[in-house]
């Protein structure tokens, strides 16, 4: 974070701690498979588009899928663009490289293989509003686009 001001290094902290927030909650509700209005009400609260969430969390409960995360399995996060604007809202995109294998998918308890097998990107755009609201606005995933990490 060496590029950014004061400013949005701390924007860039608040992103990634609500992010983290935002992913303890998703998991619980993804290893419960169960779209329940406490899902939904979180959704609302959270996602900007959290009508196509809530669709995948019904289609979810309709297959019998679970999903369970291991710690780890967003294995580096790291802020990419950060705008703090006069008026204090902040849009943050965040690029984290993500270990499939530490993410099971099972369709009524029977496990899934994990159609990729490599380290992947996803890039995840948070906003906060001048109230200091925030927001996932988008989570977007390309298998394609591989990351490395550092060993040791």
């Amino acid at each position: 974070m060496n590029n950014f001001s004061e400013t949005q290094v701390e924007a860039a902290h608040e992103a990634i701690d609500f992010l983290h927030s935002y992913d303890a909650k998703i998991n619980d509700f993804l290893e419960a498979g169960r779209a329940t209005p406490d899902v939904l009400a979180y959704l609302q609260d959270t996602h900007a588009d959290w009508p196509a969430v809530w669709d995948q969390f019904m289609k979810a409960e309709a297959e019998g899928r679970t999903t369970t995360r291991q710690p780890g399995w967003d294995a580096k996060t790291t802020p990419t663009e950060v705008m703090v604007t006069p008026e204090d809202s902040v849009v943050v995109t965040i690029t984290r490289c993500i270990d499939p294998s530490k993410i099971a998918d099972y369709i009524d308890g029977v496990a899934q293989l994990q159609p990729i097998t490599g380290y992947y990107e996803q890039i995840v755009g948070l906003e906060r509003d001048t109230t200091g609201t925030w927001k996932v606005s988008d989570i977007s995933t390309d298998p394609q686009a591989t990351c490395d990490l550092p060993v040791g």
